[in-house]
């Protein structure tokens, strides 16, 4: 019997194009739902070279993406017509199911699909089972990273699904990610991503909640600081919007339910989070939490207090340089200028 181990196979990027499509095939991927993801990965393939075609619900969206190169289908089935690859970043599973059911019969032999958004388990299974209905190998292959590193091309892709697919879709990854975890099987790429959606989410309560002790301690990770820093300054320009973060954990917990697993932190934050949905900050970034937990009055002392520590370390000694760890300088230069 086949075993399993997170410490799972990982391939690194190379730039090299492979040697087993043709130009044709390698180049020809359709993208479905051009949101933030979706419109940040199709940029990231058009810079790599390939022939793009793009569809969203809302028309504009997609059309934003023809000045870098994109066609514009119509439809769904037109987006299809042609791929080699397909890719979907569409909001939830029931709206993937919807809009790619009725379109995989135009797909070519031997085209792959790649489902990228977070849809959790169920919802994996039931589209790994309607590829499987239209004979089309299907890749589960969510991912972890902001549709900052989608630009960038420097996501981690969470990739499962059939060996026999591995070689069509790797030139698509290498475009879009600095590495690729292969998991095994279809739907252990979900699986592995909701256990990092329920780290992220509760590592960004625990620091709205503890902004005052954790300020500047050793146990700040990058994306702690990251949130803390946007926290502080109350800067919410969604690089995960709140909405997206709640559908998110919402999944981890019905995951979870299906497995007979209790996860009552990850309860006790997605009622939290879904108070400051209904509280109106659905749209802003999952940092807007803060506000259910500090008023903006008490965020400033805090960031006071960091910049006096800062001060008194580097006139104690002028050769340190601020602590990279946990310092949090774009708010700290706000609040002294408002004094």
């Amino acid at each position: 019997m086949q075993t399993f181990s997170l410490a799972a196979e990982i391939i690194p990027t190379v730039n090299e194009p492979p040697c087993f499509l043709r130009p044709a095939d390698r180049h020809a991927v359709a993208v479905l739902g051009t949101g933030r993801m979706g419109a940040a990965m199709a940029r990231s393939l058009l810079r790599d070279g390939f022939r793009v075609t793009v569809w969203n619900r809302t028309r504009e969206r997609a059309e934003a993406l023809a000045a870098d190169g994109a066609r514009v289908a119509d439809t769904p089935a037109d987006a299809l017509r042609g791929a080699q690859v397909v890719i979907t970043t569409l909001s939830d599973g029931e709206a993937t199911a919807g809009v790619v059911g009725g379109a995989l019969d135009g797909l070519r032999s031997g085209a792959v699909w790649i489902q990228m958004a977070t849809v959790g388990v169920y919802w994996t299974c039931r589209l790994g089972a309607c590829a499987d209905r239209h004979g089309v190998e299907f890749v589960d292959a969510p991912v972890s990273g902001s549709d900052g590193r989608a630009e960038q091309g420097t996501l981690l892709v969470l990739a499962s699904g059939p060996d026999t697919a591995r070689e069509r879709v790797r030139p698509a990854f290498e475009a879009l990610g600095r590495r690729t975890l292969w998991l095994g099987p279809a739907g252990r790429g979900t699986r592995l991503k909701l256990a990092l959606v329920n780290w992220q989410l509760q590592l960004t309560q625990a620091m709205a909640e503890s902004l005052d002790a954790m300020v500047d301690g050793p146990l700040l990770a990058p994306y702690a600081t990251q949130k803390g820093r946007a926290m502080l300054d109350s800067e919410f320009l969604p690089g995960f919007a709140l909405r997206d973060a709640l559908k998110d954990a919402k999944l981890v917990l019905d995951a979870a339910s299906c497995h007979g697993a209790e996860l009552p932190q990850a309860e006790a934050t997605a009622g939290r989070w879904e108070q400051a949905v209904n509280d109106g900050y659905g749209g802003q970034d999952v940092a807007a939490v803060v506000e259910l937990a500090w008023p903006v009055d008490g965020r400033s002392q805090i960031a006071l207090k960091l910049c006096n520590l800062q001060s008194a370390n580097l006139q104690s000694d002028s050769r340190n340089a601020p602590p990279s760890g946990g310092s949090f300088p774009g708010p700290c230069r706000r609040w002294l200028v408002s004094e």
